[in-house]
């Protein structure tokens, strides 16, 4: 798993790159939730938030804190997928 320190360089570009980071811990971690590994869902969810609130700070902003998400209920993933009549 990749931390979430960015590469030296401009500001914009390290910001450009930890929220690409954020973004690809998100997936990862809606993947494991989907396959029930709640587990790693939870490091992922931790280390994406970890590259956005990385990312707020060197853009000179306070991210507002989110606390724990909860994954979604298998019940709530079916009734998303459900078509209105």
């Amino acid at each position: 798993m990749e931390g979430t320190k960015a590469a030296a360089g401009p500001v914009p570009q390290r910001i450009d790159a930890l929220l690409d980071q954020a973004q690809q811990h998100f997936a990862a971690a809606q993947q494991r939730c989907r396959h029930g590994d709640l587990a790693t869902y939870q490091t992922e969810i931790k280390a994406a938030q970890d590259a956005v609130d990385a990312a707020a700070k060197l853009a000179g902003t306070t991210p507002t804190p989110s606390g724990t998400p909860t994954p979604p209920s298998p019940d709530a993933e079916r009734h998303a997928r459900r078509r209105p009549l």
